[in-house]
């Protein structure tokens, strides 16, 4: 790579200097209520959502209020509460 190929990334650089990044939120945002419901039935996709969900209250982004379960499986109820 040639010295004229790089000239241009060394003027963004130079002119980068000395600019400070933006602050961090003086306040978290609030979290967000959550009713989640799901068939929880036979398929598999049920289980990464409730993970993510999870995940999501754990970091205090949501507030889960409820878990619904609409399925007539009997192993739906046992996955919802774990």
């Amino acid at each position: 790579m040639s010295a004229a190929a790089l000239l241009p990334l060394a003027a963004v650089l130079v002119a980068n200097i000395g600019v400070p990044p933006p602050p961090p939120p003086t306040q978290p945002a609030r979290p967000v209520n959550i009713i989640w419901d799901d068939d929880c039935g036979s398929d598999l996709d049920c289980i990464y959502s409730l993970e993510a969900i999870h995940r999501q209250a754990s970091l205090g982004r949501i507030k889960l209020l409820a878990l619904v379960l609409d399925s007539p499986n009997p192993y739906g109820a046992p996955v919802m509460q774990t």
